[in-house]
């Protein structure tokens, strides 16, 4: 039996027959099971290339690496801050959302004058011939964009 090399792994092979030893695998549970554990099995392990580079080269590696755990943890600390300074401004916007909803939805009336060209005629209530009705709240497109824009 041959022995298997990793470095001529994928050499010679083209990508039409690593495509067609996948589709093979996929009737096959057992093996697909078994090569998922064998991968599993890798996972966590060394390969070797960090510890084939020059030593300045693996102090710069190492080097990277901490600064990254700095960055990770400032990072870390940022989304808490950004978390908190959200839930603060949100709350804060709450009372606004409230009131423009209550207006939306008629439940509550704001002070309105006329235009001073437009005539309002006494003889109804929103002034205009025939109306007969206070508007009570806004129609539904305008609701529906307010409340779109309040998300």
């Amino acid at each position: 039996m041959a022995q298997y090399d990793p470095a001529a792994a994928g050499e010679g092979m083209d990508r039409k027959e690593v495509m067609k030893a996948l589709s093979q695998l996929q009737g096959n549970s057992g093996l697909v099971g078994a090569l998922q554990q064998k991968l599993d099995g890798l996972v966590g392990m060394s390969s070797g290339f960090v510890q084939g580079l020059h030593f300045k080269v693996r102090a710069r590696v190492a080097a990277l690496g901490e600064i990254q755990e700095s960055h990770d943890e400032l990072y870390e600390k940022f989304l808490e801050e950004k978390a908190a300074l959200e839930a603060k401004y949100r709350a804060m916007y709450q009372p606004l959302y409230n009131k423009r909803s209550a207006i939306v939805k008629g439940e509550e009336d704001v002070a309105a004058e006329a235009e001073e060209e437009e005539e309002v005629d006494p003889t109804t209530e929103a002034g205009h011939p025939g109306a007969s009705h206070v508007v009570m709240a806004m129609p539904a497109t305008s609701s529906t964009l307010l409340s779109t824009l309040a998300s």
